[in-house]
This record gives structure tokens, C-alpha cells and sequence, in this order.
């Protein structure tokens, strides 16, 4: 296996595993704090929203680049 290749997974993807953990984190501290009010979170939410689309991006690019 070379640097840039990945481990074979044995199991399911873990919220600890994304790259967004933080973002989700703060989501969820935010609802709480905020009484479960997501319209004070609004901005939390779409950190988390952005974040996973660049996760995304990241892991396609990954996987086009590996497995062509």
C-alpha cells in the first residue's frame, strides 16, 4: 500500500471519523443552549451543511483518484 492509499474499513464510518465532527458538535451544544431553538442555530447548521459538502467533495475526489 502506498502513502496516499487508504486502510481497507472493517466497519461503518463513525461521526468521530468525519471531518465535520466539530461542526455537529457545535450544532448540537447550540440546540441545547438555545432550548432546542433552531432558529437561533441557523448559522451552526449551515457550517455544518457547508462542511459536509466539501467533505464530500474531498472523499469523491479521493476515491476518482484511486479507483479509476
Amino acid at each position: 500500500m502506498g502513502e496516499t492509499d487508504a486502510p481497507a474499513r472493517t466497519g461503518p464510518l463513525k461521526l468521530s471519523d468525519s471531518m465535520c465532527a466539530p461542526q455537529y458538535a457545535a450544532s448540537l451544544k447550540c440546540l441545547d443552549e438555545a432550548n432546542y431553538d433552531k432558529s437561533k442555530c441557523q448559522d451552526h447548521f449551515d457550517a455544518y451543511k457547508e462542511c459536509k459538502k466539501q467533505e464530500v467533495t474531498v472523499m469523491f475526489n479521493f476515491l476518482r483518484e484511486h479507483f479509476k
